[in-house]
C-alpha cells in the first residue's frame, strides 16, 4: 500500500462530498423548506470531507507518508487496504445518494417532476452510512498522528 493510493482515493472523496453537498443546498433552496433530514446529511457529508481533507494533507507531506508505511507489519498493511476500500465504499454510497437525490419525473404526478422522491428513512440511512464512514475516516486519522508522536518521540 502506498501514500499516493489514499491521497488519490481522499481527493476523490473530497470531491463528491463537494458535489453532494452543493447540490443538496440546491435541493433545500428550491423545497423553500428547510428539510431537517437533508440538513442533518449536509452537514454530516462536511464534516467527512473535512477529515478526508486532513488525511490527504497528511499523506502529501513525504515524511509523514514514510512514516506511516515504512516496515509495516502484515496486520499494518491491511489496516492501510481496509481503509482505501471504505473510502471506495463510501465513495460509491455517495455517488449512488446523489443519483437518487436527482430530480426525476414521476408518472404518479402525471409526469411532473419531483424535486426529491427519497423517503425520510432512506435519508436518514445514508445519514447514518455517512457517520459510519466519518468515524471510520476519524480512526484513521487517530492513526496517522499516533504513529507522527510515537516516532517524533523516539528521536
Amino acid at each position: 500500500m502506498d501514500a499516493l493510493s489514499i491521497v488519490v482515493a481522499s481527493v476523490g472523496l473530497v470531491s463528491v462530498c463537494g458535489k453532494l453537498s452543493g447540490h443538496i443546498s440546491w435541493l433545500t433552496n428550491k423545497l423553500q423548506a428547510q428539510d431537517k433530514g437533508l440538513a442533518a446529511l449536509n452537514s454530516e457529508i462536511g464534516v467527512l470531507s473535512e477529515v478526508l481533507e486532513d488525511i490527504g494533507g497528511s499523506f502529501c507531506d513525504p515524511s509523514i507518508a514514510r512514516l506511516v508505511f515504512a516496515a509495516q507489519t502484515g496486520e499494518e498493511e491491511q489496516l492501510w487496504r481496509d481503509v482505501k476500500q471504505a473510502m471506495e465504499e463510501c465513495k460509491r454510497m455517495l455517488e449512488d445518494l446523489h443519483r437518487n437525490l436527482q430530480p426525476n419525473q414521476n408518472p404518479q404526478r402525471g409526469g411532473r417532476t419531483a424535486l426529491i422522491d427519497v423517503s425520510p428513512e432512506n435519508l436518514s440511512r445514508s445519514h447514518h452510512q455517512v457517520m459510519a464512514y466519518r468515524r471510520t475516516m476519524e480512526n484513521c486519522q487517530d492513526i496517522i498522528k499516533m504513529y507522527v508522536r510515537f516516532r517524533f518521540s523516539l528521536t
